[in-house]
């Protein structure tokens, strides 16, 4: 992990909220971790980006929540939800209590309110050319210092690393305090991802991954008998004699062609 990880006094490179949408992009060997935010959720979403393919890949969403909102005794969290696998979509969840960042920061006792506390939450790149990481901070506005939440990193010499693999890890601040990185996860599968993603036009008549907002509806009448039987196989065993309708609650299609010779 970056030495870098505890507070980082790095201003010229700090970027506040601000009311705005923002994006901070560390480029690594992996490809480019993108971290964006806007105004209108309080949320972080952190995505590996490559150029030659249409879509990123998710590797963390950072999201700020208050319970008792708007009374005095509105509590702030923030939950931190880790992409684990890059196949599989699976995800570790750390939640993080921020009162005690709140009284560190703005005073005991002080009224502090979500959008008050996001816009105080920095983003920021790191500046070691072996360690290409994004540090996603509580701004500090008394000691110039800020209070690590997440650090995505790439790096190939973790001490459980010996093979020198390339290999992206995120590091969570679960607890305030203790003034360091709780929790590891190393992102599996990345390379795999990339293989079955949508890619340049020099590619896409090999694999293709096709993203379905609505249900895939299939009727009868549209199809030959070995064609619905097939259909009807994939969903279950259905008989085709008596099934007239099939509807797949989908998400996504993965898809692989020969190319032609």
């Amino acid at each position: 992990m970056n030495n870098q990880a505890k507070g980082v006094e790095n201003k010229d490179r700090l970027i506040e909220h601000n009311n705005k949408s923002i994006s901070v992009r560390a480029d690594t060997p992996l490809g480019a971790i993108i971290a964006s935010a806007d105004d209108m959720e309080p949320i972080i979403y952190i995505n590996l980006r490559r150029p030659e393919f249409d879509q990123d890949l998710e590797l963390a969403i950072i999201e700020f929540w208050s319970a008792n909102t708007g009374l005095p005794d509105e509590k702030l969290y923030m939950t931190a939800h880790i992409y684990c696998d890059a196949v599989d979509e699976k995800t570790i969840d750390t939640e993080r209590v921020m009162h005690r960042d709140i009284e560190e920061c703005f005073c005991t006792g002080c009224s502090v309110r979500l959008e008050r506390l996001f816009n105080s939450v920095v983003i920021k790149a790191g500046d070691d050319p072996k360690h290409p990481c994004i540090y996603i901070d509580l701004h500090h506005p008394n000691d110039g210092y800020d209070i690590p939440l997440v650090l995505v990193e790439f790096s190939a010499d973790d001490a459980d690393n010996p093979r020198g693999e390339p290999r992206i890890a995120s590091y969570i601040c679960g607890d305030s305090a203790i003034e360091d990185y709780t929790n590891r996860v190393v992102h599996q599968n990345i390379e795999e991802y990339f293989r079955t993603e949508d890619v340049s036009e020099h590619q896409s008549d090999c694999c293709r991954r096709e993203y379905i907002d609505e249900p895939l509806v299939l009727n009868r009448e549209n199809f030959d008998s070995c064609e619905w039987a097939a259909y009807c196989k994939l969903a279950g065993g259905l008989p085709p004699e008596r099934t007239q309708r099939i509807v797949f609650h989908v998400n996504r299609i993965d898809s692989c062609v020969i190319p032609k010779i």
